[in-house]
């Protein structure tokens, strides 16, 4: 079976500084450096980020100067910070506090949220902090920081309420026994669960804090030549992590994470980068140069090939997507990229999902191709939205809806961010990704509405509305990577329409699928990462506003945009 989901958000860039990390591929060039160190002397910062529980000032400032004063200014509520002169080492020359909030609070905030919810409000304080004061270079002690994450390595806890505790840590219950653990399997689960608690606080740090010190400010020409009255953005931070803390990781083992933490990261920020920037230099065509320098990043696991221009987009039948963009002076394109991990091997793949391709078979939509074999269940697509401005066509958008359109292409640049992880980290399996790029101008070339137009995959589409022109480009890269590629499961990514803010806020990505463990899934994944998304339904009778007099369907109708997309899924493979 085919398995979609649609992930749809409007405004991707989002207004605070919780995302971006600079890369070679994003328009900022700043980099944060993170080190794993033992112990605080081993950093060179003279600067300490001292993370404190409310009720714990007491105990947490002793060894520091000046403490009754500290005590008088400073209090441990969430995302709070004080800074003071000295610190507990003789190096240090300034210590930031920040305050956690109380224990109740982390429980709360993880009953509806991640676990680290807590710990990022303060660790993005410290960042902001920091830069507040020009600071380049902290250090940040790992040990309180835990502090702040519920139950963090109780195996008693874990048990009961925390997390899923590693796979490993099952093992030590044998079949048949009354689930009872020995002291020394109790030993090894809670060395196990402590490094496990370790690992993911040092994951969601490191995030946290490469996209706390983003600043997107290339064009703040005056701010840059006068340095004095604006922020340093912060460019190492050292993660103390004691030896007590986890004993059984090597330090080379937790460098390893906050490596890979950071790499992700940087998927996220190059989509960041290129929503901020402007739709007079992020057309299309910038668009393609930036998969290219991607491609050519990884030229042993990567290749590259681009539709491009009115006229091929028609010849492949790729109508709908170059009327959207036929009065633009930047040609539309269909950008494709290809990843195959060196040494690539599907049976290992297919072996290593089967349980979940089990579970999931039952829950698929009547759009999926129910007994249908002939497409690879490997091999995974990734389709973005690439409008770079989005005027609304000759349905023109109004003065304050049209001002921040260049985000149009948030899709197309989530794609390319995520597969520049993907690359970095060498993830073994498959993908392909499609950004359907085009500018929705006016011109005397415009598409206009009731305009029917022929789809790759044979349907005729009557445009109910000219800004209604990313269903349409998706329509078409929907049905192309079907018929070239048969992947068994497509991903799409678009800011697709207002109505789903009106619903969920400016806090959540909507989510519709047609399979409930990729949906389940990908609404983990996003929490683990402080992405939240939340599902929506698609119900059969939605299908039914699609109904047209005049051509197979309507672009518009009174229903998500899922199900317009849905008679998309159909092709025979």
């Amino acid at each position: 079976m085919l398995r979609f989901t649609l992930s749809q958000r409007i405004g991707c860039a989002r207004p605070h500084r919780l995302h971006a990390l600079p890369s070679r591929l994003a328009v900022n060039t700043r980099e944060l450096k993170v080190r794993v160190v033992r112990a605080s002397e081993e950093s060179e910062s003279e600067n300490f980020v001292l993370p404190v529980m409310k009720g714990e000032e007491g105990s947490a400032v002793r060894a520091l100067p000046q403490q009754e004063m500290i005590l008088n200014d400073f209090r441990a509520d969430l995302g709070r910070s004080h800074v003071t002169y000295g610190g507990a080492g003789k190096h240090i020359k300034r210590t930031i506090l920040v305050g956690m909030g109380s224990k109740s609070e982390a429980i709360q905030f993880r009953d509806g949220e991640d676990a680290h919810d807590a710990v990022r409000v303060a660790i993005n304080a410290a960042v902001e902090r920091s830069q507040s004061i020009r600071l380049s270079h902290v250090a940040m002690c790992m040990a309180t920081l835990s502090k702040g994450v519920p139950f963090f390595g109780d195996v008693e806890a874990g048990e009961a309420e925390a997390e899923p505790l590693t796979a490993g840590a099952t093992e030590h219950v044998e079949e048949g026994s009354d689930g009872m653990l020995e002291a020394g399997e109790r030993e090894e689960l809670r060395r196990e669960l402590m490094e496990h608690d370790v690992e993911t606080l040092l994951r969601s740090t490191v995030l946290t804090a490469s996209l706390s010190a983003y600043k997107f400010d290339k064009y703040k020409v005056s701010e840059k030549k006068d340095q004095k009255d604006s922020e340093t953005l912060l460019e190492q931070l050292d993660l103390v992590v004691p030896e007590d803390l986890a004993p059984g990781l090597a330090l080379s083992r937790l460098q390893a994470v906050a490596d890979d933490a950071a790499i992700r990261a940087e998927g996220t920020l190059i989509a960041r980068n290129l929503g901020n920037e402007r739709a007079d230099v992020a057309n299309p065509a910038f668009m393609e140069e930036r998969a290219r320098e991607l491609c050519e990043k990884h030229p042993e696991s990567m290749t590259m090939h681009v539709i491009s221009g009115v006229e091929a987009l028609n010849a492949e039948g790729l109508s709908m997507l170059a009327a959207v963009g036929q009065a633009a002076t930047v040609a539309p394109r269909l950008i494709v990229l290809e990843y195959t991990p060196e040494g690539y091997d599907p049976a290992a793949v297919v072996s290593s999902s089967s349980s979940s391709s089990s579970s999931s078979s039952s829950s698929s939509s009547a759009s999926s191709s129910e007994g249908d074999s002939d497409h690879d269940d490997t091999l995974v697509a990734l389709i973005g939205k690439g409008i770079t401005f989005d005027s609304g066509g000759l349905n023109l958008k109004p003065t304050g809806f049209m001002e921040d359109m260049h985000m149009d292409m948030c899709g197309a640049g989530a794609v390319l961010g995520a597969l520049h992880s993907i690359a970095a980290l060498k993830i073994p399996r498959r993908v392909v990704a499609l950004l359907p790029c085009a500018e929705n101008a006016i011109d005397a070339a415009s598409y206009k509405p009731h305009s029917i137009l022929a789809s790759h995959s044979g349907k005729t589409v009557e445009v109910g509305n000219t800004d209604a022109e990313g269903r349409l480009a998706l329509a078409d890269a929907i049905s192309y990577a079907q018929q070239k590629y048969r992947p068994g499961t497509i991903i799409d990514v678009a800011t697709l329409t207002g109505a789903c803010v009106v619903a969920l806020g400016e806090y959540a990505a909507g989510v519709f699928s047609n399979d409930s463990t990729l949906r389940h899934d990908l609404v983990c994944a996003g929490t683990d990462v402080n992405e939240r998304c939340w599902p929506l339904p698609v119900f059969k009778e939605h299908s039914k506003e699609l109904e047209c007099a005049h051509a197979d369907l309507s672009s518009t109708g009174k229903v998500p945009t899922l199900p317009y997309l849905l008679p998309y899924l159909t092709l025979p493979y």
